[in-house]
């Protein structure tokens, strides 16, 4: 109350002021607020100075650590040494098939110890790698060749023949690249990119049906790298699981953060990344220290995991959580489980290099929405309004990032890319952007930014603007509801609201709307509630709203 009559007395005062402005036009923030603001959204903090990249990073560790174990898969392990020396031969043989340094080069195999080796050859070649997903439609995959221009793919003996009718690109069987690699050198490429130049392009769905390609430098990648390791620490006899599809940015946490202090990454089985069993019994057998999860997803490797009490994880210290609002339930089992890792709840854009900001759920508290935290080092985070001005503690607006973590644009998309990346106005640089995320987010009186839904999920019913995700949340606080989403359904004057539950048993829909009720008006209460066995999820762990049934 007291932050609302601040912006109220703010408001007149600029009213009084400027009296034939437009309202819109008006700041709700007055000069103390503003700098309690830029205390928050990361202004106070000078932005890193990036000077290496990623590989230049762990060829200095491979100096340091040669013979410790790099890589781990099933029945085999490749040591830093090993992994420098394949990944330096893959680039000069990449060289040698007139890959030139610039060259955007696709990548589409299975997860493996391969698919590491040509990510870094590609890099190291001074290229940048741009992965494809075999298993995506065909005419998709082409469209992201085109686009970019891209004229060689590497691929494997599962993924080669998807591409047998793709004539605009120059297929690169591995295997046949790594028996010619054998008579390349092995020493460093003498060319090494700069931290300016791509280090990946990640293609992303589009709202208008055609997907994005999202252009990451190199010191958006070392950036992200460095503050990982800060927060996150993965030391010498750590290991990270990589388990995430490699077209998902969020690989790149898995690709990049673990051999900073020499530690080791664990690789997944192809197709066992949805099936929490496979996941804990890996993670068990190699003593992973550091995992990436969909909260989707989370819930049901916490499920697995509380079968034993936790038992087999006690190498476990962070389980980092992004790609969807994590729910207080799944923190509340967590905490239950009594597992010795830290919950890390992480929000970020592919846009702004993975993640930006983080919250720790050690400082959770019950029966609220859990926060996304506060900024990375080198993001700024701003809260803006419809006009673009700074939004007030608690005034939800949309959550502009602006710093080194800003990617530095789409591939080949100027309309979209001035659009969606915009200069800054409220910082001295003149050559800063901010990328508009699209979230709707609000400060909290404690310094962390609160998700709350995606603007373009605000739907209007019966003339109501309604946040589908505030009626999710108060949903999956329901007794016996393990997770839950809300959809507008129908067309026309027949739209509806149908919340859609996982639960062990069927509950009385007179239940859930009495707990709606007593938190919601009665237009952002659902019509119908379907159950549902388990929420259909995309290859990315997220929901898949297409999937689900009609109430």
């Amino acid at each position: 109350m007291k932050e609302f009559l601040g912006h109220y007395i703010t408001l007149l005062e600029n009213i009084v002021a400027a009296p034939h402005a437009k309202l819109s036009s008006l700041s709700l923030v007055n000069s103390k607020g503003r700098r309690e603001l830029e205390s928050m959204h990361g202004n106070a903090e000078p932005l890193p100075t990036i000077q290496e990249t990623v590989m230049d990073k762990f060829d200095r560790q491979a100096m340091l650590t040669p013979d410790h174990v790099a890589l781990y898969e099933a029945g085999a392990e490749i040591t830093y040494n090993g992994l420098a020396l394949q990944s330096n031969s893959l680039s000069h043989q990449l060289h040698s098939q007139g890959v030139r340094p610039g060259d955007i080069v696709g990548v589409s195999m299975g997860r493996s110890s391969d698919l590491v080796v040509a990510i870094f050859g590609i890099l190291k070649a001074g290229c940048t790698y741009l992965p494809i997903d075999w298993t995506q439609p065909a005419s998709r995959r082409s469209y992201i060749l085109d686009h970019t221009g891209a004229q060689y793919l590497i691929t494997d003996k599962t993924t080669g023949s998807f591409y047998a009718d793709f004539d605009t690109v120059r297929t690169l069987d591995y295997d046949i690249l790594m028996k010619d690699a054998l008579m390349s050198s092995s020493e460093e490429p003498a060319y090494r990119s700069g931290v300016s130049d791509l280090a990946y392009i990640i293609f992303t769905s589009g709202s208008t049906g055609t997907p994005k390609g999202v252009m990451v430098e190199h010191q958006s990648l070392t950036n992200l790298i460095d503050i990982m390791q800060e927060r996150y620490p993965l030391n010498e006899g750590d290991s990270y699981l990589l388990k995430t599809n490699v077209v998902f940015d969020v690989s790149c946490s898995e690709l990049f953060g673990w051999f900073i202090s020499g530690g080791s990454l664990v690789i997944l089985p192809q197709g066992e990344e949805s099936d929490p069993v496979s996941i804990k019994d890996t993670m068990e057998r190699y003593k992973v220290s550091h995992v990436n999860f969909v909260p989707s997803m989370l819930g049901l490797f916490l499920e697995e995991a509380g079968r034993k009490g936790g038992a087999g994880l006690n190498s476990l210290r962070y389980i980092i959580s992004a790609g969807e609002p994590l729910s207080p339930k799944t923190v509340e089992y967590f905490n239950r489980l009594g597992l010795s890792a830290s919950l890390e709840n992480l929000y970020g854009p592919t846009e702004a290099t993975i993640y930006a900001t983080g919250y720790s759920t050690s400082s959770y508290e019950s029966h609220r929405s859990v926060p996304i935290g506060t900024p990375l080092q080198g993001v700024k985070a701003y809260v803006l309004d419809h006009t673009g001005q700074l939004s007030g503690k608690g005034v939800p607006g949309e959550l502009c990032l602006g710093g080194i973590a800003v990617a530095r644009g789409y591939y080949n998309n100027p309309e979209l890319t001035a659009e969606k990346f915009i200069d800054n106005p409220y910082d001295e640089d003149t050559n800063s952007r901010l990328y508009k995320t699209g979230d709707l987010v609000r400060w909290l009186p404690d310094g962390d930014l609160e998700y709350l839904g995606r603007i373009d999920e605000q739907v209007k019913l019966r003339g109501y603007r309604i946040e589908l995700g505030e009626i999710t949340h108060r949903l999956v606080e329901c007794a016996g509801v393990t997770a839950g989403i809300v959809q507008l359904r129908g067309y026309g004057d027949n739209q509806y609201l149908a919340g859609y539950y996982v639960s062990e048993e069927e509950l009385q829909a007179t239940d859930i709307q009495s707990h709606l009720q007593a938190h919601l008006p009665s237009y952002m209460v659902p019509e119908y509630y379907v159950r549902i066995d388990e929420m259909p999820l995309l290859p990315s762990g997220k929901v898949d709203k297409k999937q689900l049934p009609e109430p």
